[in-house]
């Protein structure tokens, strides 16, 4: 598995027959067999914050990082581009060095944890556990989905499910 953070990464990937992840932006074109996804950046947040702040007169020197970060929109990972069936069905979990994307499929659902540090195997198997729940409560609406989705309001039993890490804090999947 390389990672493409310069280039001429994914050309020796695709020269090797080996994986690698893009960097910056969806990069599977240069690859299409070797590129699974890839961290894609996305500076609107950014350029839209700075300009409410300049136009509202307020804007002062700031660390902007948060608006490159997936919580505030600035970044996502790129489609698989149907590259998953050939990464042994597992729950895998990609480094990013600074976020970890925890991911584990279930037939055609996927759900992606995003987490500062590198999950507990305990963190990795109930994942599965939720996931494959989720997807046998809701497969009709999973299998159907047309974007709606209030379905989930109905079936809230998966959603009342603890979670806790031994000593520490517990949370609820929600």
């Amino acid at each position: 598995m390389l990672f493409a953070e310069r280039f001429g990464v994914i050309e020796a990937a695709v020269e090797n027959d080996l994986f690698a992840f893009g960097n910056m932006s969806d990069q599977n074109e240069l690859g299409p067999d070797n590129v699974l996804t890839g961290p894609v950046w996305n500076m609107e947040p950014t350029v839209d914050y700075v300009i409410e702040q300049v136009n509202a007169g307020s804007f002062t020197s700031q660390d902007l990082k948060d608006f490159s970060m997936m919580a505030k929109g600035g970044s996502s990972l790129a489609e698989y581009h149907g590259l998953e069936s050939k990464i042994p069905e597992d729950i895998r979990e990609l480094d990013f060095n600074i976020f970890h994307a925890l991911t584990c499929d279930f037939k055609e659902l996927r759900i992606i944890f995003i987490l500062r540090e590198k999950a507990s195997e305990r963190l990795r198997k109930e994942l599965y556990v939720l996931t494959s729940e989720i997807y046998l409560k809701c497969e009709k609406e999973i299998v159907n989905f047309n974007g709606n989705v209030n379905f989930f309001n109905k079936k809230r039993s998966f959603q009342n499910r603890q979670f806790k890490k031994p000593g520490s804090y517990s949370f609820i999947a929600t």
